[in-house]
């Protein structure tokens, strides 16, 4: 198992703004690659996912429960953008610390589909054996918009 980048309750930056790591998630996937999800918290705002995944981090932003989107096959349609699915994680747990984002895993397997689409990209995600799907909006983040304590200091 890889170690995570950030530990629980480190102080990192965020796109110029301090924030602690409230929790993470590690998975694996099918080629052993690592995957991790951070929970990072503001004091007086929203917490955000961040994902470190393939070299790179993403900003996960969910779907509201209400505001669910339809998939129609293999395509999803969100605001009159057309999103196609492009590939298909599955992603075993391996460790978690804190307040995982989204929660304790309900499962030990998660399916995660990408859908690329001119405005970006979006993840459904749906737990082993569960029933209810989950719907991210992900947008890639500039290496240096994350820095840790320590490298911000180093500045």
């Amino acid at each position: 198992m890889a170690s995570a980048r950030f530990r629980l309750d480190e102080e990192i930056t965020f796109a110029g703004k301090p924030m602690r790591v409230a929790g993470w998630v590690q998975y694996e996937d099918a080629d052993a690659q690592p995957l991790t999800r951070y929970l990072l918290a503001e004091a007086g705002s929203a917490s955000l996912i961040l994902e470190e995944s393939g070299g790179g981090f993403f900003l996960l932003r969910p779907f509201a429960p209400g505001a669910q989107p339809q998939p129609a096959g293999s395509t999803i349609t969100v605001m009159n953008e057309k999103y196609t699915l492009s590939g298909v994680r599955k992603l075993k747990v391996l460790a978690t610390a804190g307040q995982p984002p989204g929660g304790m895993p309900k499962a030990e397997l998660l399916v995660s589909g990408l859908f690329a689409g001119e405005m970006g990209s979006l993840l459904r995600e749906l737990p082993a054996g569960a029933s209810t799907q989950v719907f991210f909006s992900s947008k890639r983040v500039a290496a240096d918009e994350v820095l840790s304590g320590e490298q911000l200091s180093a500045h």
